[in-house]
């Protein structure tokens, strides 16, 4: 190092080093503060860069594969069909009638419970809770259930109660009247 004086006095080698040290402190801080803005600016540059190409490569698969937009209109024609614009409950009473009389089984009650609303992947869907009491055969509340799970509206079976009388061989007996409550949600959006 070379030989400083400060105020006519020479700096001894270890002051020296302690002013060398200080002032590359200084320059590497101030280098610092002065970059670090310019790399956060760099880094949100490519951040947007990279949402824009993201982006670009959506539109491009988007124009290499067109949707057919029948295609389309048929999957939403099934969506409002399973999933109806309005409650429609006549039609699910009437429904619920003729699986009853198709399979020779009693209605004891059919109650509709307030309306709920659902998020169900960010779309609202409303809710209506049933309870259906019914009674019959056993085979005949099979064949009725089956017919509430295969309905072509969608529904949700939340709950089913099955009670009915033993014989004295504790052996159920088929012929014998069941009584079934089930516990179903019907779903329109609003």
């Amino acid at each position: 190092m070379m030989n400083l004086s400060i105020f006519g006095r020479p700096l001894t080698n270890r002051v020296q080093k302690l002013i060398f040290i200080f002032i590359s402190c200084f320059i590497l801080s101030s280098l610092y503060f002065i970059l670090t803005p310019r790399i956060m600016e760099l880094n949100n540059l490519n951040n947007q860069l990279q949402a824009i190409i993201n982006e670009k490569s959506a539109y491009k698969r988007m124009y290499e594969n067109p949707m057919d937009y029948e295609d389309a209109l048929s999957k939403y024609k099934d969506i409002i069909n399973t999933v109806p614009k309005n409650k429609e409950i006549p039609k699910f009473l009437i429904d619920v009638e003729k699986w009853a009389n198709a399979s020779n089984i009693t209605i004891i009650s059919l109650y509709p419970q307030r309306t709920m609303t659902e998020d169900i992947e960010d779309v609202t869907i409303n809710v209506i809770p049933f309870e259906i009491k019914i009674s019959g055969k056993y085979d005949a509340l099979l064949d009725f259930l089956s017919e509430m799970e295969n309905y072509s509206r969608i529904s949700r079976i939340y709950g089913i109660e099955l009670k009915t009388y033993r014989d004295s061989d504790s052996v159920v007996n088929s012929s014998l009247l069941w009584e079934l409550v089930i516990k179903v949600n019907l779903y329109y959006l609003p």
